[in-house]
């Protein structure tokens, strides 16, 4: 919900009010909403509903990739492959943000494998979802999907790095 209410206020200039308002209506903070709902209150749903909605679901990482990928075609290959934005982004996801994470753990005393997981969580890759909303609110859909190719590519080096200075 936070990041949709920033991509608003973002794309739009909205206040927070009204970033945070249009942001409920997002897809992804509904379906959050709707899961939640489900998890506390246990409904008994039909299994045909249940396979049916359980199938739609399934597709939508695939369709997400596909909208990717038709962004990444219709720009040049080196077009912005070393844009500031680009380049500061992939930085802070893939080296930063598994070190801050490496950090916190050790400072609050996780436990190693907590500590291991929660490192190796935060050097992957940006996900599509970050994508997604960003074309939804029209806020740089396509330096999001340059960050999400080349932060998934840069991850095949980074996170078996991040892995292997891990402790066991």
């Amino acid at each position: 919900l936070a990041v949709a209410a920033g991509l608003v206020a973002a794309s739009t200039g909205a206040s927070a009010r009204g970033a945070a308002l249009k942001a409920l209506g997002n897809p992804v903070a509904i379906g959050a909403g709707l899961g939640v709902l489900v998890a506390v209150l246990h409904p008994a749903v039909p299994e045909t509903l249940e396979r049916t909605l359980g199938l739609i679901a399934a597709t939508a990482s695939p369709v997400a990739l596909v909208a990717l990928g038709a962004i990444l075609a219709r720009a040049p290959i080196g077009k912005g492959l070393f844009a500031p934005a680009l380049v500061v982004a992939a930085a802070v996801k893939l080296i930063a943000w598994p070190l801050v994470a490496f950090g916190l753990m050790r400072l609050i005393g996780a436990e190693p494998l907590v500590t291991a997981v929660v490192t190796t969580l935060a050097a992957c890759p940006t996900a599509v979802s970050v994508f997604v909303q960003c074309r939804a609110y029209d806020a740089a859909p396509e330096l999001a999907a340059r960050i999400v190719a080349v932060t998934t590519l840069i991850s095949v080096v980074t996170l078996p790095l991040a892995a292997s200075l891990l402790p066991a």
